[in-house]
């Protein structure tokens, strides 16, 4: 008898039940295998740490003793037609890159000051400083970070976001909140903020008080919150649209995140960093001061001093000072559906949760220092495949609270 005939021949069912069996229990196995060895790849991915992605050269970025302390979190606003500042080493020199925002803002956390820093002769210097108050007036935020929408403000300036964790009258509690500023375009009495001497040494009286807009407080969502100095030292703002077609996860619904699903708002979320345990946390603010939490992820790194959001790749950038000894991590909205190629199981709808997918050393330039502040220059500052980056020492190391470096334009969304 042939082989053809041989399998041609009818089995027994209770043999083409086992040959079935088999077939099913060897592509499980399979998949299992792809999903281990796409799960150890990933963590592999997690626990090296790259070199900084640009060069290795940091510079100084401002006058030597201009913040003496306390220089925290960093911001730019997009404001198209000015100049934008060359990154370290380039071959035109510090001015040599056509575009920039109009300014880069910077807050110090003791006294609560808001400042915005224009660029000249190769430093950044305040146009204008503002001493901060709470909603009511009254009261000095712990300003530890700060981020800045264009236009988003009744005044026709900025809208500014600031993270505080703490009021510096009262210093022995815990006051996780989240300001908005709107101080316009123009700077205010600003003769009489550069009276003041340094802002480092200016004297609360001698600058002009901004009153909060609005505000949430974020204390009560936290069933243990952090000690007084250990809280929210970084902000970002991520766009709706951005969250959308990533298909992020919403966990108060369990489906994927709906701005139409909420009340007016910045049209965005705000992804907030806790200092004492790496923790992110991402909030819809609404306008009618109601704070609603709809993700919290884990950065990968054991603290955290700064978030910074990067348009352009879509990636988010968790910052750490001197306790990680200056180490970042990047993280993406990434599919969670289970599997290695994202595949929807049984009808389920792919949703995408925010997940860490690389950690950078700091430049080789750069001193392990208490870098509390990180901004990147957009992507129209890039100039020979490099752009500006910036960090804010909140210790002054060496007189200079603010650095500048370079990162590589060419990274794209997966680091």
């Amino acid at each position: 008898m042939m082989l053809r005939d041989l399998l041609r021949r009818p089995r027994p069912p209770r043999t083409r039940h086992r040959l079935r069996a088999f077939a099913l229990v060897c592509a499980v196995l399979v998949c299992l295998t792809l999903l281990a060895v796409w799960t150890v790849r990933l963590s592999a991915d997690l626990s090296a740490v790259r070199p900084w992605p640009g060069a290795a050269e940091v510079a100084p970025a401002a006058q030597d003793g201009l913040f003496p302390s306390d220089l925290s979190g960093l911001s730019f606003a997009a404001d198209p037609g000015t100049e934008t500042p060359g990154r370290a080493g380039s071959g035109g020199g510090e001015d040599a890159v056509s575009e920039r925002p109009a300014a880069l803002w910077a807050v110090q956390n003791s006294p609560g000051l808001l400042h915005r820093l224009g660029h000249r002769a190769g430093r950044w210097e305040p146009d204008a400083s503002w001493r901060l108050a709470y909603a009511d007036g009254a009261g000095a935020p712990d300003a530890e970070a700060v981020a800045v929408l264009a236009a988003a403000s009744a005044t026709g300036g900025p809208g500014v976001y600031v993270a505080s964790e703490r009021d510096n009258d009262a210093p022995d509690a815990s006051s996780l909140t989240v300001l908005r500023y709107a101080p316009g375009r123009s700077a205010p009495d600003a003769e009489a903020a550069a009276a003041a001497g340094s802002p480092g040494e200016a004297v609360e009286e001698d600058l002009p008080v901004l009153t909060a807009a609005a505000e949430w407080d974020l204390t009560g969502d936290f069933f243990l919150p952090p000690e007084p100095n250990e809280g929210f030292e970084g902000i970002a703002f991520v766009p709706d649209a951005h969250l959308v077609k990533r298909k992020l996860t919403d966990e108060t619904t369990g489906e994927r995140y709906d701005p139409d699903g909420y009340g007016p708002h910045a049209g965005g979320v705000f992804f907030l960093a806790r200092e004492d345990t790496g923790a992110i946390y991402g909030y819809v603010l609404e306008d009618s001061g109601a704070a609603i939490r709809i993700t919290a992820v884990d950065s990968g790194l054991p603290r955290l001093a700064e978030l910074e959001y990067e348009p352009d790749t879509g990636l988010l950038w968790a910052v750490c000072d001197d306790s990680c000894e200056g180490e970042s991590a990047v993280l993406t909205v990434r599919r969670s559906t289970p599997g290695p190629w994202g595949w929807e199981l049984w009808g389920r709808r792919q949703t995408g949760e925010l997940q860490p997918v690389a950690r950078y050393a700091r430049p080789a330039d750069m001193p392990d220092t208490n870098n509390e502040g990180f901004a990147l220059a957009p992507a129209t500052a890039c100039a020979d495949g490099l752009r500006p980056v910036y960090w804010a020492d909140d210790d002054a190391f060496e007189a200079q609270a603010l650095r500048r470096g370079a990162i590589s334009c060419e990274r794209g969304r997966n680091p």
